[in-house]
């Protein structure tokens, strides 16, 4: 529960106004040993703390201040030890500069050990830390800006982004997962017939994909992935330039993986190493990680992949 002061001020673990007057502030530093810091008032008491908060108890004022339960604040603290502290260690968050920040996502990012979706979540928790401690100054203001998703507009696909395209193009070489964004925009197809491709459905010899079905990513009471027949398949043809691309993206894939069969149906081409049909947040995850790369002002989402055929 928050805690206030009789002036309505938030106190933040550690702070407590005294009796005689002022504030005091105690902590442990990384060494286990105790230390107290004292101010005539609040703000005053925040700039001292500057001079020796570590990282560590940074995150753990940040994470006193969310109401969770014990496993959520273990996950939390898992990725922060194991990712975030690991890399800046016992360095005072003074010390801690905006290239710092940079280096450390550059090589969060180029870490091929380390999944989308646990680099997505890394970054979601770095962010969330020293964004609040910029807010509630315990840091610079200017490190908002570093987090540029804030400012993130909200990219659509369409037949016009050339742009986009030359981006996705160079991007899944190394990350397949973007391969069925590509071909959306490509054939201008929505991503529910994109997903639900099978490897039967598509003729290079007849330059044509047999659309016949469709994805539907939780629009049920299970909350499971369903596909679902067309009453009415439709042959999408494609030129001799779009064959090649096609043959390019499909057929280098990782490997043929036996997918999962779902609703009677098998032999889906875009599946995770497991077999499992990628989902939306496989995608996101993946576009999220592309904007960081890229330094892109705007976020393409799963939903963005339902583009207007008419622009």
């Amino acid at each position: 529960m928050p805690r206030y002061d009789n002036n309505g001020n938030e106190l933040f673990k550690g702070e407590s106004p005294r009796t005689q007057g002022g504030y005091m502030y105690r902590f442990t530093d990384t060494k286990g040993q105790r230390h107290s810091i004292y101010a005539e008032s609040l703000e005053t008491l925040r700039q001292k703390q500057k001079q020796f908060l570590s990282l560590e108890q940074m995150f753990q004022l940040w994470l006193a201040g969310k109401n969770l339960q014990n496993t959520g604040k273990a996950y939390y603290h898992t990725v922060f030890t194991t990712y975030i502290y690991t890399f800046f260690e016992d360095k005072p968050v003074f010390d801690i500069a905006i290239a710092d920040i940079k280096t450390f996502q550059v090589k969060i990012l180029n870490n091929s050990d380390i999944s989308n979706e646990r680099k997505v979540e890394v970054f979601q928790v770095c962010q969330s830390v020293f964004l609040w401690a910029a807010r509630n100054g315990y840091i610079s203001e200017d490190y908002t800006d570093l987090f540029q998703n804030r400012a993130w507009t909200r990219g659509r696909f369409h037949k016009a982004d050339s742009q986009i395209l030359e981006i996705l193009k160079e991007e899944m070489k190394t990350d397949y997962v973007l391969k069925p964004v590509y071909i959306s925009i490509l054939l201008k197809l929505p991503a529910e017939y994109v997903m639900g491709l099978t490897w039967q459905d598509i003729d290079l010899e007849k330059r044509e994909i047999t659309i016949n079905k469709r994805v539907s990513y939780y629009d049920n009471p299970e909350r499971k992935i369903c596909v679902y027949s067309l009453e009415r398949p439709v042959r999408v043809p494609f030129n001799e330039e779009i064959k090649k691309v096609l043959k390019d993206i499909l057929f280098p894939m990782p490997e043929r993986i036996l997918s999962v069969p779902i609703d009677g149906f098998y032999g889906f081409i875009f599946v995770s190493k497991s077999g499992r049909l990628l989902t939306r947040k496989h995608i996101n995850n993946s576009l999220r990680l592309m904007a960081l790369r890229r330094d892109m002002s705007e976020l393409y989402t799963w939903a963005s992949l339902s583009f207007d055929n008419n622009k």
